[in-house]
């Protein structure tokens, strides 16, 4: 073997063993504090005071959605990376069921949260009507009709999803398929909610510098309790449009470009590479989901007193 293809040789396995110790270790920190994020967005979106708060209903349903994702594709990554056990890898129908589970949920995770900016611009709307749509009866509708789109969205998952390749993989079909995938991927999870969610964000804040409310004296201290909670709500739509529209994008993007070029002819070194962006595209995105707490408790004094004194925070 020549010196050149022994040192193309190293790079491949030095690459592919970053890209499995990224995933294992990343998977795990990830999993471990993201699962016990969740765990606390949980505890204080159902509190009684924001029980029935249809933006806290959208942030509690986005959490229960991003913990489903959670504890169903982050274990098999690590037993996959971490020890070389993969059932979907000759399980035709778990390969399925996985994915079709996998992708909806993440993609849940971020529509509510496009859900909750739309909330918001319509809480803060002068206008009386717009006002009456952000209610606790419309969430209830709003969210298990938006369950239900998205999972008939992700339909062609388990009808094109199948098990081929050498070594075996659990992927969609060769050819149209993949490339219609990953277009779909930027358009349903990577672009798209956060694209509405900055859309809606900035008449949000339109809205809330031209409307000036002036309470009696009676409900002068209500007022000022709602407006609390409200600004505390809108302050966690706008972190948390950033940071999905951050961590979506490159994990969109190298699925389209792997979709693209599956059909072209790649090196292994070139492969080793593509892996491990791929790779760091979906430890990115996963990332994302995992820190709402975290950015919830920085940037939102509601969060922390609710999270900190319970049903006796401030209302």
């Amino acid at each position: 073997m020549s010196s050149s293809n022994a040192t193309i040789l190293n790079e491949i396995n030095t690459l592919n063993r970053l890209s499995s110790q990224l995933t294992i270790w990343g998977d795990v920190v990830f999993f471990i504090f993201g699962i016990s994020g969740n765990l606390l967005n949980i505890y204080v979106f159902t509190q009684r005071s924001l029980r029935r708060n249809p933006c806290a209903m959208y942030f509690l349903s986005s959490t229960i959605a991003c913990s489903i994702f959670y504890f169903v594709s982050m274990p098999f990554r690590i037993l996959q990376y971490g020890f070389n056990i993969d059932p979907t890898y000759y399980l035709l129908g778990f390969c399925k069921i996985e994915y079709y589970i996998t992708f909806p949920t993440r993609a849940l995770a971020s529509w509510f949260l496009v859900l909750a900016c739309i909330d918001r611009f319509l809480r803060s709307s002068p206008n009386i009507t717009y006002r009456q749509w952000s209610s606790f009866k419309v969430a209830s509708y709003t969210i298990p009709i938006t369950i239900l789109l998205v999972f008939i969205g992700y339909i062609h998952i388990p009808i094109f999803y199948t098990i081929n390749g050498i070594p075996p993989i659990c992927a969609g079909q060769p050819g149209f398929y993949r490339i219609f995938l990953g277009f779909w991927h930027v358009i349903i999870y990577g672009s798209g909610p956060p694209f509405l969610m900055f859309v809606f964000s900035v008449l949000t804040i339109r809205h809330v510098k031209h409307r000036r409310i002036a309470p009696s004296i009676n409900q002068a201290n209500q007022a000022e309790r709602t407006l609390y909670k409200e600004k505390g709500l809108l302050r966690m739509a706008l972190v948390q449009c950033l940071c999905i529209g951050l961590t979506t994008t490159l994990f969109s993007i190298s699925q389209l470009y792997v979709s693209i070029t599956t059909g072209y002819s790649k090196s292994n070194l070139q492969l080793a590479k593509e892996n491990l962006f791929l790779v760091l595209g979906g430890l990115i995105s996963t990332g994302g989901h995992g820190t709402t707490f975290y950015l919830y408790t920085a940037t939102s004094r509601m969060f922390r007193q609710h999270l900190f004194h319970g049903r006796h925070a401030r209302l």
